[in-house]
Formats: structure tokens, sequence, C-alpha cells
């Protein structure tokens, strides 16, 4: 279209201009309302800055039973098994140091579930569903499988009624058919797996998204509360998770060994912890190849034979072979808000379009910042260093620097001590009616047993809090603490790298010896033939 200065023409350009830009902008807040995505990460409190974060009552019955009354300014989650009950399918077998799945049980039940999540973020049981769904159901997760923890998490299929994978956005999240509700049990303040994996998704997009909800179990005319919880994305490949090559892709996952899939053992298993191995997440077990597989173990193998050699031309071979930035992320981030796991268990670990193994997504910090019950965390030290594969990459002083470099611009914005407060302080508020509703439910039934303290520099520690603003004051102080330190010993890192020679530097070492040796021997005799 020609525009002119004056006359008709331009006034009808300009209309039309003007209304494109509208409709644009329309279009892109339509869509970020209804899909949740935008450039940066979508904390859900932010989201929802617009509720009235007071909805409802501060307990529930002592039966734990609601009816359709029940409010709250979060999305319920309402679940309808019917007369089925949910059973515990494996233990964890000590001899094999592995989870086992009992015989004959299968860990899937049929279900109904329901979202109602309103955009008024007023929310009852009675509403009428803003989506629902057919699906399967399993208790999910180690942890969660123990006796010790009666709340569950869980793994959500959603099916159509032809039980085929029924996609669907939930809470605005991506697409998917597969879901995970997860109570954090654990994690007394309920704020941990929130404030970590956002934090990290504000720079590694493929962190699983999470949405904080409310969830009962339809009991007859009636629904059993069960909590608060967070609805989660599930660490897999596809559109808006971890996007792979179908062909040459895969992704992997460090823990304890699966019995009921593929695993490969690696360094760690034998050297340093005999439950660590490496299991196949995807491609599903029963669709690849032997030789695919094979591949995979050739790949780990071939990486963990540079990174373990003790010749320096070899070990610099790791560079090629793995996304470094990745790497400087996932240890940068773990280890400021202390996740002991990390590099052990939940590690995550997956081949990208180049060829090259990038590690994550991040996942699992229930029991990061001081929260794993057996060991309190030591504020003053590093300790992804020790972790299979770390171990080696700090005796890089190139991998160091770049750690350094990364944490210190890092330092000035997602890991700012005043940007982590504020958001704990407004992820709490957010959640601090449900926090009591779950307390009502929950707090007799569980208490996450610590060790009563800890010596660390002569410091003794409480660390068995008694209430959930404690608890919450509690993160805060460990992530001002442990940031401080790192702050100013990062650079310690350094003194591994001491350790370790080049291959030509020890070759001219070994010259050296044999000269020195000789020299030696000479001035030796010809001291004796002195005093002789």
């Amino acid at each position: 279209m020609r525009f002119q200065h004056k006359g008709g023409k331009w006034k009808i350009g300009a209309a039309v201009l003007l209304f494109g830009m509208i409709i644009c902008v329309g279009f892109g807040f339509w869509k970020y309302q209804k899909v949740g995505k935008k450039e940066g990460r979508v904390w859900h409190h932010e989201v929802a800055a617009g509720a009235d974060w007071n909805l409802g009552s501060d307990t529930i019955p002592e039966d734990f039973m609601v009816d359709e009354s029940f409010t709250s300014h979060l999305p319920l989650v309402i679940l309808d098994m019917g007369e089925e009950k949910i059973v515990n399918y494996k233990y964890y077998d000590r001899e094999t140091e592995a989870f086992q799945y009992q015989d004959g049980v299968d860990p899937y039940i049929k279900m109904r579930i329901s979202f109602v999540d309103n955009e008024n973020m007023v929310n009852r049981l009675g509403d009428t569903p803003t989506q629902s769904s057919h699906g399967m159901l399993k208790i999910r997760g180690n942890t969660s499988a123990s006796s010790s923890y009666p709340k569950k998490q869980y793994l959500i299929k959603l099916q159509t009624v032809k039980e085929e994978p029924n996609r669907l956005s939930v809470f605005g999240m991506e697409s998917s058919d597969t879901w995970i509700l997860n109570g954090t049990q654990l994690d007394q303040s309920y704020l941990r797996n929130y404030i970590c994996m956002n934090t990290g998704g504000e720079i590694a997009p493929d962190t699983p998204d999470m949405r904080f909800c409310e969830m009962v179990i339809k009991r007859g005319a009636k629904y059993e509360y069960m909590g608060l919880y967070g609805m989660y994305e599930k660490v897999e490949q596809g559109k808006g998770r971890v996007e792979l090559d179908k062909n040459t892709g895969y992704l992997l996952c460090r823990d304890r060994k699966n019995l009921n899939g593929l695993s490969m053992p690696v360094w760690s298993t034998s050297h340093q912890r005999s439950s660590n191995w490496i299991n196949l997440e995807y491609p599903s077990p029963d669709k690849i190849s032997q030789e695919k597989w094979k591949n995979i173990q050739e790949d780990i193998e071939e990486i963990e034979d540079c990174l373990y050699s003790d010749k320096y031309e070899t070990f610099l071979g790791y560079r090629k072979r793995l996304n470094l930035d990745s790497f400087v992320d996932y240890f940068i981030i773990n280890e400021f808000f202390s996740n002991y796991d990390a590099g052990w268990n939940s590690t995550y670990l997956y081949k990208t379009l180049d060829g090259k193994i990038q590690i994550g997504p991040f996942w699992d910090f229930d029991g990061a910042m001081d929260n794993y019950p057996k060991e309190g965390m030591k504020i003053r030290a590093t300790v992804l260093s020790d972790a299979p594969w770390f171990d080696r990459l700090v005796t890089d002083e190139f991998f160091v620097n770049k750690v350094i470099s990364r944490y210190k611009t890092l330092r000035t914005t997602i890991l700012d001590p005043e940007k982590l407060e504020e958001e704990i302080d407004s992820a709490a508020a957010f959640i601090e009616k449900p926090v009591h509703r779950d307390n009502s439910r929950w707090g007799k039934l569980y208490h996450n047993s610590m060790l009563s303290s800890t010596k660390e520099t002569g410091l003794e520690i409480d660390r068995n809090i008694e209430t959930w603003t404690g608890e919450v004051q509690r993160m805060k102080d460990i992530i001002r603490l442990h940031g401080d330190f790192l702050d100013k010993n990062l650079t310690g890192l350094y003194h591994r790298i001491e350790t370790r020679k080049g291959g030509k530097q020890n070759i001219m070492l070994a010259i050296y010896v044999l000269i020195a040796f000789f020299v030696s021997i000479i001035l030796v005799k010809r001291v004796r033939e002195g005093v002789r």
C-alpha cells in the first residue's frame, strides 16, 4: 500500500496498520493467557498476582472430607478412581540396591481426572470442570514408594475413551498426555522445587514447568482432601520438552539401576557407588534396536575414557563430546542450591542435534538446601565437584574458568540475593493458605525426622524447625550463607587442577628425574673419589 502525507489513502493505510497492530497485540495476549508461555520463565505466583490468595479456610475437617463448596485460588485437581484402590507396587531390595516391582501387581489403575481452573482464579469443587480426561495413574518416585511418606506423588497418563494418548495443555503448560502430581512431602517449605526449577528455567528452557494446585479424590458425593501439590511437566522427549532427533537422539537418566528397563554400568558403578547406573529413558526399551543401544553405550564409554584418562591429550577429548555450557549451568544451579543428589540421582543427559551430550533438564530439588534427612549440608564447601564426571571436569582450568565467569554473571541476575528472597517471600504468600490446609491434612501423620543438628566450624545448626514460616526462613538463610561462601571461595576449584599434568609434561618430568638421578650418581662417585 502506498502511503501519502495527505488525503484519504494515508488515513486508510494508517487505520489498517493500527488495526493490524491491535490484532497482533490481542492475539499475543490471548496466546499468553491460554498457553502460558512467554519469553523467559513463567512463575505461577506472578501470573496469578491478581487472585485473592486468602480464599478458603486454614483447616479442613478431621475426617479430611470436603464438599462442593471447597474453594481455592489455586487450580483444583479431582481424581475419580471409582472403587479401585491405589497400590504401592515396588519396594527397595537391599541385596540388588535397586527398587523391585512386585510380581503380578499392575502399577496403573484406571481413573478419570478433572481440572477446575477458572479465569477469575476462584475455583470451587462444585464448578464445571474446565478440562477432564480419562487416564491411568500410578504412584511415582522411589521416595514416594516408601511407607515413611504417606502423602504420595503420582504419574498420570491422560487417555481418550479408546485408551489412546490424550494431549492436553494443563494450567497453561505445554500440551502432553503425561503429567506428574508431586506433593513434595519431604520438603516442609513446599518451595524448594518451585524456587530452584523456576530459577534454573530462566536459563535452561528445557526445565519442566510447574503449577501449584490442590488435589482431592472423589468419594461418592464428597471428596477426600489430599493436599497441596505441584502439577509438573515430565522430563520426556517431545515438543516443548526435550526435543530430540528421533533417529540419533536419546535421553538418559543417571540413578539407581532400573531393573525393568535398559541400564549401563558406568565408571562410578565400580569406583564410587555400586548403585549408580545410567538408565535409558528414550527411546523406550521395547522400541530401541540392539545396534542403537550399543551405540549409546559406546558414546558414554568414549566420554568416560576421556574424562578418567591419565593422558592429558586424551582427557581434553571430553570438550568436543560435551555441551560444556550446559554442564557449567548445571554445576552452578545445583551447587548454589546445595542439591546433593545432583550428579548421582535424577540426573538427565541427552544427545543434541550437534552430536554432543547435554546435561539436564534440572530436576528434583526436594532434598536441596539442607533438606537431606541423613546428613547436614556443608555450607562452607563445594560438593558437586565430587560427583561423577564433575570430579574430573573441575580438574580442567578451562572448565573451572567458565564456571567462575558464568557464576559472576548469574549472581547479578537470577542468583541475585535480593531477587531470590523476593521470589521466595512472594511464593510463600501465594501458597500460605493451601499450606495450612495441607498441614491440617498431613501434619499429624508425618514429620520429616532430620538429624537434630550438624556441627561445622563450631556452629551448631538446628535442622528441625517446628513451623512452616521458620522453615521458609531457614531456606533463605542457607541460600545467603552458601552464596556468600561461593562468592569468596569458588576459585578454590583450582586446587584440584594441580594433580593433573599433561602427557608431554609427564614425559619431560620423567626425563628430568632420570637426568637428576644420573647426575647425582656422578656427583656421589666424585665425592667418594675425593674422600679417598
